[in-house]
């Protein structure tokens, strides 16, 4: 009885402990995950303004605004229209305001005479920065008139960009501090911000918080801290103090228990906070306590039953099976020496041995599953999330990891046009394909360099490269891969992209190498299926201007207005080019901004709307494109769709003039003075391209036409009256009656008395 309860509580105890020990883990990596994909989606959110403040502020009508010291209306206008275009096709941007440096003046709404923000504080943001200021998230309130006429407030995000070309996003080493000469202020709406943060937020006892380092609140979950500095908070302090990229502390505040945790990220210069209450987050501990002390209770009466039950038949053989034991252990006996055993005996006997036989297997199995754990641990080096040197070192003996020399390399293989891949292959043929990879790159990747196999995770297959010689390192990456490539695309049928990352020091930031791999992702997009992407490729193709990207682009649509597909497509050969250095999202918003210009360009120039031409449905179109080679073949189609549609407008103007000029000849041939010059006026354009358009759509031309008619008419006349020659000539437009002469015997081969008595005769 009392092994019994000795067993069961020390059952408890380790039960109690290992859950307890896992429950604080997994709180610990949840709370990190959660803080680290709010980092991301920042990451994402800044970069982009980044790329879409210098993208605007570097446009020649933007930079008339900034720059002048006195701008047109109509030039304010255009402005705004744009403004408003970039505002409307970005959800998250609040509005967009202009500074001008030599008026003073700040331009909150260039269509309106009325501003509806009343912002003094960005005034005086702006008067008193300069150009040395780096690229900063700035939380702000500003008064808003409603539509009823009452003030409120709004709560934003503002972004200013200067126009020094020094203005960097990171760092403001060696910037100078001269005034700026003007600025471009981007503010987002706070609420969308919020909403990126709900992630780290599972309740309502939940607070997640951006902080700048001075402790600053860039944007909290709750945004009731929005725009505070809680540096002087001593667990915020702390954190800002601390060193470590991420960590967690148990702390007391505003009287209740509380587990503040904290991330940072390196690309950005904040640190996410996340404060949860203690009792919330180890409810499922004590959840977990309960229901093994229920456990462990429900044993024990089982236990006690069964021992009452059962003591007679286990302590009598009790003895036996101790020399049963020895006999077979240690004396070595040979089978039948010992007649004399009971049959209980022995097959206590042979359970033991079949108990050994299991544990041989086992043992089998646990070797076996040692490939498995360790590719599992080499998943977490690469995701960041083992940190202790001394850690990685006990894990590289334990799993037999390859020794690293010098420096560490990821290399990553992707399979293109993943989508397309798992729709037309079931799951047993993606995983045989998938196998087939990993045994071509183990092939072939072993002759170059001694690498770790890490894993295949969806579309992508990870190694961990022995750099070696740093300085011949790409170039044999690169002649790997390529072996690689070739290989796999004539024995599986499929093309694979391969993402080589930086080197690094050692085994322990080979995380960096894997982000870096990450980063290269997203140019696979411009340089198609099948390539080797890596920095050095990449810093070579980034060759766009975008000075030169603006002239194109308006060359482009002028192009297309003018529906030269020549010149359209030249020009996009030209931008496409200079987009090969550039990830997928940027390139996807250069297009989208192309789009939408000409759309409107299309629009503007023929002052209607046109249906087919819905840029929702465009917008979609666009972002469905895979590669660049996609996308261009997308964007040709639509500026060919424009032409025919604008060749088609042009026609039914050109037939609706002539029209109208036919109505007005008809009513007024008869005046003398009237003309190819006359008729062109009316139609609002040249006599040249009238004439041409008229003889194209009539057979005739002009003069021809209006001489028809007269003809006719004074034919008509000549046989029905008896009005002299001199007054029909002046009644058909004929002021001189010799030259109505002349005309009509040219017309009918005689003279107007002629044809008189012709058809006189004719009639009697």
């Amino acid at each position: 009885m009392a092994i019994v309860l000795i067993s069961i509580t020390l059952l408890s105890s380790v039960l109690y402990i290992q859950f307890s020990r896992s429950s604080l883990e997994e709180i610990q990596l949840n709370q990190r995950e959660n803080l680290r994909q709010t980092a991301e989606h920042m990451s994402f959110i800044r970069e982009y303004i980044f790329s879409l403040g210098l993208q605007t502020l570097r446009d020649s009508e933007v930079m008339d605004v900034i720059y002048s010291s006195e701008v047109p209306e109509l030039k304010k206008y255009t402005t705004s229209l744009k403004i408003a275009n970039i505002v409307n096709s970005n959800p998250i941007i609040h509005s967009i305001y202009l500074y001008n440096a030599k008026t003073g003046d700040i331009q909150y709404d260039l269509s309106h005479n009325t501003p509806l923000y009343e912002d003094p504080g960005m005034v005086k943001e702006l008067t008193e920065m300069n150009t040395g200021q780096t690229f900063r998230f700035i939380p702000r309130s500003v008064s808003v008139y409603e539509p009823d006429g009452e003030r409120g407030e709004e709560k934003i995000i503002s972004v200013i960009f200067t126009d020094r070309v020094n203005q960097r996003i990171h760092s403001d080493e060696g910037s100078t501090k001269l005034p700026a000469d003007g600025a471009l202020v981007i503010n987002l709406k706070s609420e969308d911000v919020q909403n990126g943060m709900k992630s780290a937020v599972k309740d309502g006892d939940s607070y997640t918080a951006i902080l700048e380092g001075d402790g600053l609140v860039v944007s909290d979950s709750n945004l009731r801290d929005f725009g505070k500095n809680r540096g002087g908070d001593s667990s915020i302090s702390d954190i800002l103090s601390s060193n470590a990229d991420w960590g967690y502390q148990v702390r007391h505040i505003d009287g209740s228990k509380a587990v503040v945790s904290y991330y940072r990220s390196e690309s950005l210069p904040w640190t996410f906070v996340n404060i949860s209450s203690y009792s919330m987050l180890f409810e499922k501990q004590r959840s977990l306590l309960l229901t093994i002390s229920i456990f462990c209770a429900a044993i024990l009466c089982v236990g006690i039953v069964l021992s009452l039950l059962a003591a007679r038949n286990i302590y009598l053989p009790f003895g036996k099976l101790i020399q049963t034991i020895d006999n077979q252990l240690f004396s070595r006996k040979l089978p039948g020496a010992d007649r004399a055993q009971s049959d209980d005996v022995r097959y206590i006997s042979d359970a033991f041995t079949n108990v050994l036989e299991h544990a041989d297997h086992l043992a089998l199995s646990v070797k076996d599953s040692n490939a498995i754990l360790k590719r599992d641990y080499l998943k977490r080096l690469l995701s960041g999330h083992i940190e202790m040197e001394k850690d990685i070192q006990d894990k590289t003996s334990l799993f037999q990891i390859h020794s690293f020399h010098e420096s560490v390399s990821v290399i990553t293989f992707c399979l293109d046009d993943y989508s397309r891949f798992i729709k037309i292959h079931d799951r047993q043929k993606q995983n045989e394909i998938k196998t087939s990879v990993e045994l071509i790159v183990h092939k072939l990747l072993t002759p170059y360099f001694a690498f770790e196999p890490v894993d295949f995770d969806e579309e992508m297959y990870t190694v961990l490269v022995d750099v070696g010689d740093k300085t011949a390192y790409y170039t044999d990456a690169q002649s790997a891969v390529t072996n690689i490539q070739q290989n796999i695309q004539l024995t599986l049928g499929i093309s694979v992209s391969v993402l080589i990352g930086q080197s690094v020091s050692s085994l322990e930031d080979a995380y960096l190498s894997y982000s870096n791999c990450l980063e290269l992702l997203p140019y696979r997009f411009a340089h198609g299926p099948n390539s080797v992407l890596h920095n050095d490729i990449i810093e070579r193709k980034r060759t766009m201007d975008f000075t030169s990207l603006d002239k194109r682009k308006k060359r482009l649509i002028e192009g297309c207005m003018l529906s030269n597909m020549e010149q359209v497509k030249r020009e996009l050969d030209g931008i496409m080019e200079g987009m090969r250095g550039y990830p997928q999202h940027y390139i996807l918003l250069i297009f989208n901004q192309l789009s939408l210009d000409l759309l409107k360009s299309v629009e503007t120039g023929f002052d209607a709307d046109f249906e087919e031409l819905e840029f929702n449905n465009i917008y979609r179109e666009l972002n469905q494109a895979d590669t660049l080679a996609e996308l261009q073949t997308w964007f040709i189609t639509l500026c060919e769709k424009i032409i025919r549609l604008l060749e088609s407008r042009r026609l039914n103007r050109k037939t609706s003039t002539v029209q109208d000029i036919l109505d007005y000849i008809s009513e007024n041939y008869r005046k003398s003075d009237i003309g190819i010059e006359q008729l062109a006026e009316r139609a609002s354009l040249s006599p040249g391209y009238f004439g041409k358009i008229f003889s194209e759509s009539v057979g005739k031309t002009v003069n021809e036409y209006i001489t028809e008619l007269r003809m006719q008419t004074s034919k008509r006349l000549l046989v029905t009256t008896s009005h002299p020659i001199v007054e029909i000539s002046a009644s058909v437009g004929y002021n001189n009656p010799a030259y109505f002469t002349t005309i009509f015997k040219k017309h009918t081969g005689m003279t107007p008395n002629q044809y008189r008595s012709e058809q006189r005769k004719t009639e009697h």
